[in-house]
């Protein structure tokens, strides 16, 4: 049986934020990635659907989700890259 997904909470400002990085043409695709991440997850959908529609592996989304919720924000996870 498969592990519950973790839930993402995203402010108002946190959602902006994101979209903001997604459609900026200077932003690294590694970052837009991250973003859509969050965003999808925020959204409710699960690893495996947004791997799919990221075309990645459910473990980088995994990843990603857990990273973003210990964070709080893309903040931190831009510094470590």
């Amino acid at each position: 049986m498969a592990r519950p997904k973790l839930a993402i909470t995203l402010s108002a400002e946190q959602r902006r934020e994101l979209a903001r990085l997604v459609k900026a043409p200077a932003t690294p695709q590694k970052f837009i990635r991250r973003a859509r991440v969050a965003l999808l997850a925020a959204a409710g959908e699960d690893n495996a659907a947004i791997a799919t529609r990221l075309r990645t592996s459910r473990v980088t989304v995994g990843v990603w989700r857990q990273r973003f919720l210990d964070a709080g924000c893309l903040c931190q996870i831009r510094i470590r890259q």
